[in-house]
């Protein structure tokens, strides 16, 4: 396996199921849904970066995708509690299992570092020039920052430092988002000075003005889907 580096690999965490909104016909009536799309579509991309890709995700995906992939794991387990806690059930404690789900997998093969995406970010970012920068800040993380959040949508980390201050063992920490958990966690831990923070998506992934950081918002009633033109 020819690799651009041994130490660097990109995770992308997904959930296609529940309510995923038809996203066009193609000429044969079969239908294809956008989140499944999404994920497809920057896999796909990242693949061709050079980059190890693991895709973490609690739903099945199509056997095309997952070929995408150097690693696929699929856990069903999407409990948005474990054993009861947090009392208030958050989405974050799934995505948790997500990202350290991936990360076991990648910490078993060597990775000492990593980027960390949604299935729903803009596939045609230049991610390899982005990976050039957040390394070279030579910190253990960097990711969006204010004055109460670490941001999980997207971060660059070294994978050590994410499960010593993200640990599953700390999802009491849950009861509000699961941002400013993390945020707490590398607080309390004295940890701050390691973390890079940019004050926007923006500002960290050099998007376009006016672009959305992702495209699908889960928001009270479903997920909300902005327009996708990939």
């Amino acid at each position: 396996m020819n690799l651009v580096s041994k130490d660097t690999a990109i995770l992308i965490t997904a959930y296609t199921g529940g309510n995923d909104p038809d996203y066009f016909k193609t000429g044969n009536d079969s239908i294809i849904h956008q989140k499944r799309h999404m994920t497809k579509t920057l896999v796909k991309h990242l693949k061709e970066t050079g980059y190890y890709v693991c895709l973490s995700s609690h739903s099945t995906l199509d056997e095309e995708t997952q070929r995408y992939c150097h690693s696929f794991i699929y856990d069903s387990d999407n409990r948005w509690q474990i054993d009861g806690v947090p009392n208030r059930p958050n989405h974050g404690v799934a995505e948790m299992t997500a990202i350290h789900n991936g990360l076991n997998v990648l910490s078993r093969y060597g990775f000492k570092n990593v980027l960390k995406l949604c299935y729903d970010q803009h596939p045609d970012l230049d991610y390899p020039k982005l990976i050039k920068k957040f390394e070279s800040l030579n910190t253990k993380l960097a990711t969006y920052k204010s004055p109460w959040d670490l941001a999980t949508l997207c971060f660059f980390a070294d994978i050590q430092f994410v499960k010593e201050t993200f640990s599953m063992n700390e999802i009491w920490r849950c009861e509000g988002p699961v941002e400013r958990a993390w945020f707490d966690s590398v607080r309390d831990k004295n940890r701050m000075d390691e973390v890079h923070g940019y004050s926007s998506y923006d500002e960290m992934l050099e998007l376009p003005a006016g672009s959305p950081h992702h495209f699908a918002s889960l928001q009270q009633d479903g997920t909300v889907v902005n327009a996708y033109n990939y």
